[in-house]
């Protein structure tokens, strides 16, 4: 029997069932985003009476979920630097009480005549002290996931409570969501960093494949949601708000274009409905809404219950390999010998190697027969106890403190891959994309399609190319066999700036009358399909590939790296969100 055994608290749940616990696992921590996004309208409704704050909503979410990523993963960076400077001045200066010996490393006992190091015994078996740095950064792991999702479970139920409560002040509502959002914008970051960093103990097509996708398969169940919604809406309100004018003389009444600038952007693709024209008091219980956030809800309880199991199945993995590592290393006929043959130990070997504990078993006569001649140190054994705790403070803070600067050295590629693809990503969906229009809209006998589900067609063409651009890349492209991976990455994430321009000339703008651009449905789909495929398939090259690219020798190389790409990942949208104001500006 494999000596891991024992060690194991779980069996390790098969590839099978961790493929969906993270494809779970990438559905929920974008929850969050996409309901707050999706019930935009809902929170519109609600602080419609404050000036200005209706109209800015929308940005304002985006721009305080990012701000909240990027902030929470840049504290997460430097955070071993501090916890550097408190041990180091707080910790490693203690010592040891009774024989006043300070420890220094691993059972090291200095005074000003001897160092006297003791040696592993030969009977010794891992254990849990044992275990390598990366067990420390592997525990984090696992709390930056639990807590995270615990939290953002937390304010979904706030946000529950919020639907059903219509005395609020709309002041105090608004506060609320802002601060609730912000959290949860540094809870994906968290959730995200340690999720990346335990599938870095599964093989890519069980572990950060299926993540990466799951992150597109909310998008694809949102969009789809949002679509149907758009279905059972009225198409006529569609026709007499956007075309009308089209019908009118072209000696248009100021009055009327005024009104055709009120109505610009009132298509909309979010949960709900609601007129912007007026400000009716928030008087009932929307339904639909509480039920929105009440399966976001089950959704992260669902997560935070398939993490601890995924844990447990992780870290079954990790022991079982470590063991069997120590078991093909290790000489059992030298063993076998050593424990049925005496071993001979002279006195000046026993000065040197043995135990305080040996050298009681043996009688002090051999030992202490001239205290003058030689000293010898003894500990008790809570002082070698304190000297083994010390030793693992010793060994975790030499493993936090390896410099991010030699991982990002070893993953600079890969993170420079996902900066500029969400960049470009961001700065064109949805601000732009939103407004693009179909070459048919308001002609007679054309279809829906054409007209009022075109955006949410828009919508759900992007997330659907997304998911399959995820799924192709891990499926079809071999990276083992290419070189130069991260290179052509990189040039991958460049290239896509060439979208700007091909964007930019499909039909769309403010209003069915300012077409511009190459006039052709089936080109303005073609590049908006083009455009979510390699975003999906850039993003999970990214993430697969940047694994193999860490050195060996870094301990708690996996966490960092995981920080690194969601900090790159946290950046692109962060500032892909700032820069689509100018790109929109620019269009219109």
């Amino acid at each position: 029997m494999s000596p891991c055994c024992c060690f194991l608290p779980i069996r390790a749940v098969s590839d099978r069932c961790a493929r969906y616990i993270f494809l779970l696992l990438g559905i929920g921590i974008l929850v969050p985003w996409n309901a707050f996004i999706s019930a935009v309208p809902y929170f519109q409704s609600r602080i419609c009476s404050i000036p200005g704050a209706e109209a800015q909503f929308e940005s304002w979410v985006g721009l305080i979920f990012n701000l909240s990523s990027v902030g929470a993963l840049t504290l997460l960076l430097s955070w071993p630097l501090w916890k550097h400077q408190f041990q180091k001045l707080f910790l490693f200066r203690r010592r040891i009480p009774h024989n006043e010996i300070e420890t220094v490393g691993v059972g090291v006992l200095r005074d000003n005549h001897h160092q006297v190091p003791p040696e592993p015994s030969p009977h010794h078996q891992p254990s849990s002290h044992d275990a390598p740095p990366d067990d420390a950064h592997y525990n984090a792991s696992f709390w930056m996931v639990t807590i995270p999702l615990t939290l953002s479970l937390c304010v979904f139920v706030v946000t529950d409570l919020l639907v059903a409560i219509q005395n609020i002040t709309p002041s105090a509502f608004l506060v609320v969501t802002l601060m609730g959002m912000s959290l949860c914008g540094a809870c994906a970051a968290f959730a995200q960093a340690g999720t990346v960093a335990t599938s870095g103990f599964f093989p890519g097509q069980v572990g950060i494949n299926p993540f990466v996708s799951g992150q597109a398969v909310g998008g694809v169940l949102v969009s789809a949601a949002n679509f149907i919604s758009a279905m059972a809406e009225d198409p006529q309100v569609y026709w007499d708000q956007h075309c009308d004018h089209n019908h009118e003389n072209n000696s248009t009444t100021a009055t009327a274009a005024s009104k055709a600038t009120t109505t610009k952007n009132h298509n909309n693709t979010t949960l709900g409905h609601y007129s912007t024209t007026t400000c009716p008091p928030y008087q009932t219980m929307d339904a639909a809404v509480f039920i929105y956030f009440l399966v976001g809800a089950c959704v992260l309880l669902a997560c935070v219950m398939g993490y601890t199991l995924l844990d447990a199945s992780a870290r079954a993995r990790r022991l079982q390999e470590q063991y069997e590592t120590v078991g093909n290393t290790t000489d059992e006929s030298t063993i076998e010998e050593f424990r049925d043959e005496p071993v001979e130990i002279t006195s000046s070997q026993s000065h040197q190697h043995q135990q305080p504990f040996d050298i009681a078993q043996e009688g002090c006569d051999s030992v202490c027969a001239d205290n003058n001649e030689e000293d010898v140190y003894e500990t008790s054994s809570s002082d070698r106890m304190a000297a083994g705790q010390h030793d693992d403070v010793l060994r975790t803070a030499t493993a936090e403190l390896q410099p991010p600067q030699t991982v990002l050295q070893a993953i600079k590629g890969p993170a420079f891959c996902i900066f500029f693809t969400f960049f470009v990503t961001l700065s064109l969906f949805p601000s732009w994309t939103s407004r693009l229009q179909s070459i048919h809209q308001c002609q007679p006998n054309s279809n829906r399609l054409s007209n009022d589900l075109y955006v949410p067609f828009t919508f759900l063409l992007f997330n659907i190319g997304d998911l399959t651009g995820r799924e192709l890349a891990g499926r079809i492209l071999a990276l083992d066999r290419m070189d130069n991976v991260s290179f052509k990455l990189v040039m991958a994430s460049i290239a896509r700036f060439l979208f700007f321009p091909m964007l930019l000339l499909c039909v769309g703008g403010s209003s069915s009358s300012s077409h511009h651009g190459i006039p052709s449905d089936f080109y303005s789909v073609t590049v908006q399909a083009l455009f979510a495929l390699s975003n999906g398939a850039l993003i999970t090259l990214a993430f697969m590939h940047a694994p193999s690219l860490l050195p060996a020798t870094v301990p708690g190389a996996n966490e960092k790296s995981s920080e690194i790409l969601t900090l790159s990942l946290s950046l692109g949208l962060f500032c892909g969100s700032l820069f689509a104001f100018p790109v929109s500006k620019l269009a219109s």
